[in-house]
């Protein structure tokens, strides 16, 4: 399954180690772990089993029981809210000395009559983050501000350790009485975005209200959450030399399995600052239901319900990384030497006129592992200096079987920091429809996010080596002697002359394409073009990565009879009604809502017969045929952001079939040509050695290129790439205009005109 590929997204989710999941596999079979509420043996025993998973965990961080507790959530997000939703900023330590020992004691769930939680006549503390963090962390800015602290700080790390700046203050205040409450300051181990790793010494510092930045507020106490869940990842972290009162934790990213399973681990001393008011089944030792009455069970850990089958999969994972040999410090230093090879050799490629392919974010350089991660975030740069968008990097890279993350990676304060993004451009870009996930990677030509590679302890030079061969392979420009022409005129005007050499289109959406030589126009592109998909049981669209044999279904169009015909090697063919949604055989029961691409649609279903045939050649059951109705109104949220332009508005924008992006896609030979090359000379370099097998022409033709792209509007003459730079394409008497690189639209989209192969393109 992983053969050929290369996996650098370590810092989003580790791998998992075979050895590791075989003994996940047999513990469940050899082991019965019971509900831990009841008192069965197999009950005891899953109980007994997540005590020593607590102490496992505990003991991999140098500590014990007596010093911290371990509070099993969702994920760290999940032990992020808990903090932020529990933390007590209105109360100083002597208000809440009293409720220490207050659990097992007979109370109430409230606060005395006639008071608030949060009354604002008590002292409140502040809540500060520093910038670099999870968007996890923001979250729980906006669980403070609910009236529980007095002010609210974003800090950069010079802000942290030199003093406050006017921008600094997010919300609420800095003037404060005499007296404050209890105050919050969360920062990452290390950064998710740069691998930066921050001061652990902040930790003692912050606490006793040392860091500069705290000289200028007033607080009575100072509690310090470390976000912990990329550092231990790849380094080690020694609670006995440091103590957080918080610590979060996410065990997927430390050893792959299991997801949806992380920790909070809480500071014994510090606990009594959490107040929650929410509990569930098996946290308390006594509640009435018609009485606002309970104790709570004593003991930190059993505040929140236990997942029963996720824990004795971590005491797996732990072995995993016992069985490596030289514990989290060896980890570190590996991770760290191919994190520094790549990053040493992608800062010395440069293209052929000097500019370097590559910027680099990163704070101290990758000089001390102290300092810095396993993890390399950057953007390419074009010979001419211009940016390459994250998203033509992530696709290229995918094509290559290379496993990368692209964009701002949950961490849209370092993304500000680092590309130098105002609030007020997100706020700019957000109305010009670019949102957080898309693949808008230029606006007015800045990078919106960057490129992420980041290693594991599975990790090897080879990755790294991978890497860079595809930087250089597909983005470097380097200089290539060229003889000169011996026809220079005809050259000449063979770059100025552009003719239409294909015309496909795909009635039914990830299945073979249908090659005309002319074709209609209609609202939403070629009439007919992706008009019908192919749904599993579960009514999610079927692609060829799911169903690969999709692309021998060749459907063909017969406009004079009005039928579509769907054809397979070895079947008989099945025959619809083009329009079939206009029938009288069209209930209620047969209109479905579907996603694509994030988008809704309206469809129909196409029926019984072409559902079974479906079934019966593809050899899967539950499969459907589904056909956009003719009022949907999807549209093309694609614009030109880079253009300025404002966010579609659906009267206006142009009407979109089940293509995911435009209404038309278009590329050229001359491109493909270009590429050809490149993959050829690879593929023979791979195969220089290996007797009997295709040479790259055979395996790369310029044919099956053109195909594999599945575009609509084929194009031959000009120079390779040279359609990056149109604004606008002319295709005989049809006129279209390029708004996102080569994904075009109708200028006049009521208008139904005729597209015909040998037409002469102009383009502007």
């Amino acid at each position: 399954m992983t053969k050929g590929l290369t996996y650098v997204d370590h810092a989003g989710a580790t791998l998992y180690a075979k050895s590791q999941m075989t003994a996940v596999h047999e513990d469940l079979v050899s082991h019965l772990y019971g509900n831990p509420h009841s008192s069965s043996a197999s009950s005891r025993f899953c109980t007994d089993a997540i005590d020593q998973t607590r102490f496992r965990i505990l003991r991999f961080f140098n500590t014990d029981p007596d010093t911290y507790s371990v509070v099993f959530t969702s994920g760290c997000t999940g032990a992020l809210k808990l903090v932020a939703e529990t933390f007590n900023f209105s109360r100083p330590r002597q208000a809440l000395a009293g409720r220490r020992h207050s659990r097992g004691k007979p109370g109430r769930c409230e606060p005395p009559s006639g008071t608030s939680r949060y009354r604002s006549d008590y002292c409140q503390g502040y809540f500060c983050y520093l910038q670099d963090n999870h968007t996890s962390v923001q979250g729980m800015r906006e669980l403070a501000a609910a009236g529980r602290c007095r002010g609210i700080l974003c800090l950069t790390e010079a802000e942290v350790q030199q003093g406050l700046a006017d921008e600094s203050l997010v919300w609420g205040s800095l003037e404060a009485p005499s007296a404050g409450g209890s105050s919050l300051f969360v920062f990452p181990g290390q950064s998710n975005y740069s691998g930066r790793k921050y001061p652990l010494e902040w930790v003692g510092w912050a606490q006793k209200g040392d860091l500069a930045f705290q000289r200028s507020l007033v607080a009575e106490k100072w509690f310090v959450v470390l976000d912990a869940a990329c550092l231990v990842s790849t380094s080690p972290l020694d609670l006995s030399l440091v103590r957080p009162d918080f610590v979060t934790l996410s065990f997927y990213k430390m050893f792959g399995f299991p997801t949806g399973l992380g920790a909070l681990l809480v500071r014994n001393s510090s606990a009594w600052v959490l107040e929650k008011k929410y509990f569930g089944g098996g946290t308390v030792a006594a509640s009435s239901a018609r009485e606002r009455f309970c104790v709570l069970r004593a003991g930190v850990c059993d505040r929140r319900h236990v997942a029963l089958s996720g824990h004795h999969r971590l005491n797996h994972g732990f072995r995993a990384l016992d069985s490596l040999g030289g514990g989290m410090e060896a980890i570190s230093a590996h991770t760290f030497t191919i994190a520094h090879f790549f990053a040493t050799n992608l800062s010395r490629l440069h293209h052929s006129n000097g500019t370097a392919i590559a910027e680099i974010y990163s704070a101290d350089g990758f000089q001390d592992r102290s300092k810095q991660g396993a993890i390399v975030n950057f953007n390419l740069r074009r010979a001419n200096g211009d940016y390459i968008g994250f998203a033509e990097v992530d696709k290229l890279a995918q094509l290559h079987d290379i496993h990368l993350r692209t964009g701002c990676f949950c961490n849209i304060g370092a993304c500000q920091m680092f590309l130098n993004i105002t609030s007020e451009t997100i706020q700019d870009n957000l109305k010009a429809g670019h949102v957080c996930g898309d693949d808008v990677d230029l606006v007015n030509g800045r990078p919106t996010g960057s490129v992420r590679v980041s290693f594991g302890y599975m990790s090897s030079l080879t990755d790294a080596i991978r890497c860079l061969n595809f930087m250089v392979d597909c983005f470097l420009d380097t200089i290539v002697s060229r003889p000169l022409p011996e026809h220079s005129a005809d050259m000449a005007c063979s770059e100025k002359v552009r003719r239409l050499t294909d015309i496909f289109l795909y009635p039914i959406k990830s299945c073979g394409a249908f090659r005309v030589s002319e074709w209609q126009t209609g609202p939403r592109g070629l009439l007919y073009d992706r008009t019908w998909m192919v749904v599993s049981d579960n009514g999610i669209a079927l692609g060829q990565k799911r169903e690969p044999r999709l692309c021998l279904l060749a459907p063909v169009i017969h406009l004079d009879s009005g039928k579509l015909e769907l054809s397979f090697p070895g079947t008989e063919s099945c025959y619809i009604g083009l329009d079939t949604y206009e029938t009288d055989e069209v209930n209620n029961t047969s209109i479905c809502t579907n996603k694509i691409c994030n988008d809704k649609v309206n469809t129909v279903d196409c029926g019984e017969a072409v559902a079974q045939w479906l079934c019966e050649t593809l050899e899967r059951p539950g499969l459907r045929l589904l056909r956009q109705l003719h009022d949907d109104s999807r549209h093309s949220k694609r614009k030109d952001v880079a253009a300025g332009d404002t966010a579609p508005d659906a009267a206006t924008s142009p009407g979109l079939s089940l293509a995911n992006e435009a209404q038309f896609l278009l590329i050229s030979r001359e491109s493909v040509r270009s590429l050809q090359k490149k993959l050829v000379e690879q593929q023979d370099d791979d195969l220089r050695e290996v007797k009997g097998q295709k040479s790259g022409a055979q395996a790369f033709s310029e044919q099956n290129l053109v195909q594999r792209f599945r575009a609509n509007l084929v194009i031959d003459g000009g120079l390779p790439f040279d359609e990056e730079s149109w604004t606008s394409v002319s295709c005989g008497d049809v006129a279209l205009v390029v708004y996102f690189g080569v994904y075009l639209r109708s200028a006049e989209s009521d208008v139904e005109q005729v597209l015909r192969v040998g037409s002469e393109v102009f383009v502007a």
